[in-house]
């Protein structure tokens, strides 16, 4: 989270946001055609980005789990937790959530969008301000549920694994099917002329491999202290190889959006 700074905090989790999320917003909100409605709808974007990201925290503290905070950067926001525990329970509860919020604004916007379309002309600015606001929900829930671990719908997939096979081999297979997705979303991206989506297929990508990564050394170490005792020194050494994995791993889930 460097270059991330507080700029204040939501049901006592802080909200931070990433100098390139700031240089991207300032990018978009000053291109040649953006106008009044562009900026209003650039601003309902990030509200609902972090009303997405307070689903995840919410959830989360509600099983006890500390959240650092809630991170606007460029692929979208990050809600960092603590620690997320090995439970197909909590985590597939945390991973809903976000996705959730998205589908119930949706859903309580499109009363309001069909009053605008018969008051209003289907062409005028609020009626496309609202419908704006639909989509954009909508895509968000789509986007975030595709099983490209580690989005919410790859721990989903995770969590569907976990029921019947360990943490480890659950997360290897979360990872496999999010890699699959990753190269088509790339694909995609490469056929569309959107260089986004390559970025975001590279993002999944790494940021899967470095969780797999991180389960795999803490499978490792939890079946060789069942096998036999550790001294201090070597408890130590075993942490000192599992630091570097940890400082790479994001501390919460990662979803891009």
């Amino acid at each position: 989270m460097l270059g991330s700074f507080r700029i204040g905090s939501l049901a006592g989790i802080p909200i931070r946001v990433h100098v390139l999320f700031l240089l991207l917003v300032a990018g978009l909100a000053f291109a040649p055609n953006t106008g009044t409605f562009q900026l209003v709808a650039l601003g309902v974007l990030i509200v609902c980005v972090v009303l997405h990201e307070l689903g995840h925290a919410l959830v989360a503290r509600r099983f006890g789990i500390r959240v650092l905070d809630i991170t606007l950067w460029p692929l979208g926001g990050m809600a960092r937790l603590s620690h997320i525990p090995e439970s197909s329970r909590v985590e597939a509860c945390i991973a809903i959530a976000g996705p959730a919020v998205n589908v119930a604004l949706a859903l309580i916007a499109a009363p309001f969008l069909v009053a605008a379309v018969v008051t209003t002309s289907a062409g005028s600015d609020i009626s496309g301000f609202v419908f704006a606001f639909v989509l954009v929900n909508a895509l968000m829930a789509g986007f975030n549920l595709l099983p490209a671990f580690p989005t919410d719908g790859g721990r989903l997939v995770r969590a569907w694994f976990a029921r019947k096979h360990s943490w480890e081999v659950a997360t290897q297979r979360a990872v496999w099917i999010g890699r699959v997705v990753a190269l088509a979303i790339g694909a995609a991206g490469i056929a569309l002329g959107n260089w986004m989506l390559p970025v975001v297929a590279l993002w999944l990508w790494w940021t899967g491999g470095v969780e797999l990564a991180q389960v795999r050394a803490r499978s490792a170490a939890s079946q060789a202290s069942e096998q036999r005792g550790f001294t201090d020194a070597e408890l130590a050494r075993l942490e000192a190889f599992r630091g570097p994995l940890r400082a790479l791993e994001p501390e919460a889930r990662a979803s891009r959006h």
